[in-house]
């Protein structure tokens, strides 16, 4: 159908309950859900390991047969509890992007703050009238504190530790009674069976809004970091969110082997660069998203659109 026989379908939990720091972002796929997924890649595909992930690489993007290869954003607990038993049962590898500031429940991502502030003003009306959280709404230059909230960027990530402080939202008790993040010693075991370390930045910026040196930087710490705690043959890296906007600058300063976007079934012009097919952005089968994006990627092939050119 096309020359695309190898894909790459990315998550980041799997669960029958949505957690509340991901509850106002997107929604994860239940575990029912998640194994009917892993079925019709097993119907259609071949399980990849890191080695076949490195040989299409080496081989220019080319595989003689369809391959499929999953991996996991953020470093979730959900992967340990419910991801893992899943894949070992079908003797499935994958790979996991860990950030450096989160992993072991150290620190929480800004969205996922976002998340749980949205809930509590859900939760407690009454906060959207009080004077300071008003002001502090206001001063995001929109009315909806809801909207404020999961308005703010990486940039402005301080403002929402300070709305927390506001209505006596405290992260570090939801860090250390809900563990919302594996620890290095799950960690390890994950490692131990079949599942691959990689790089996902330091604490999940958007890449496009920083500097040059403030990207190398970043991935720089995760991958160092990874290779120290879980040595491997080869150094890989996620983007947290996107890709987009990245240089190639960066690229030809890359402190890894493999790297990932998530911008769905695409080529693109980094040798050692994939494109993984985001499967929490809709509601429907992994079979109807891959469908899907095979008929987009046809689509743009035609016009010459199904190849990400970087600067």
């Amino acid at each position: 159908m096309t020359r695309q026989k190898a894909i790459f379908p990315f998550y980041h939990a799997v669960s029958d309950t949505n957690p509340i720091h991901i509850k106002h972002l997107y929604q994860v796929r239940g575990i029912h859900q998640f194994e009917k997924d892993i079925h019709f890649f097993l119907k259609h595909y071949q399980p990849m390991r890191l080695d076949d992930v490195f040989n299409f690489v080496k081989d220019k993007k080319r595989k003689s047969k369809p391959g499929f290869f999953i991996t996991f954003d953020d470093g979730l607990r959900e992967v340990y509890d419910n991801i893992y038993p899943i894949l070992k049962k079908y003797d499935i590898g994958a790979a996991i992007f860990l950030n450096s500031s989160f992993t072991d429940n150290k620190g929480l991502f800004f969205r996922y703050k976002a998340s749980l502030l949205v809930e509590k003003i859900i939760k407690n009306p009454a906060f959207k009238v009080s004077k300071d959280v008003v002001k502090w709404s206001m001063d995001q230059r929109i009315s909806s504190v809801e909207k404020a909230i999961l308005s703010v960027n990486y940039q402005e990530k301080g403002r929402l530790d300070t709305l927390a402080e506001i209505i006596d939202l405290d992260f570090e008790k939801y860090l250390s009674e809900c563990r919302p993040y594996m620890d290095s010693e799950q960690i390890t075991e994950l490692s131990k069976n079949g599942f691959c370390i990689g790089g996902h930045s330091k604490d999940h910026p958007l890449f496009s809004t920083l500097t040059a040196d403030e990207q190398i930087r970043q991935a720089k710490v995760s991958t160092d970091w990874v290779h120290e705690k879980w040595p491997s043959t080869y150094s890989l890296f996620a983007f947290p969110f996107t890709d987009y906007g990245v240089n190639n600058s960066f690229f030809d300063n890359a402190s890894y082997d493999i790297s990932f976007g998530t911008a769905g079934l695409k080529n693109d012009s980094i040798h050692n660069h994939i494109q993984r097919i985001p499967i929490e952005n809709y509601p429907y089968s992994a079979a109807s998203i891959v469908i899907r994006e095979y008929f987009y990627y046809m689509l743009k092939s035609i016009i010459g659109k199904n190849t990400i050119k970087r600067e």
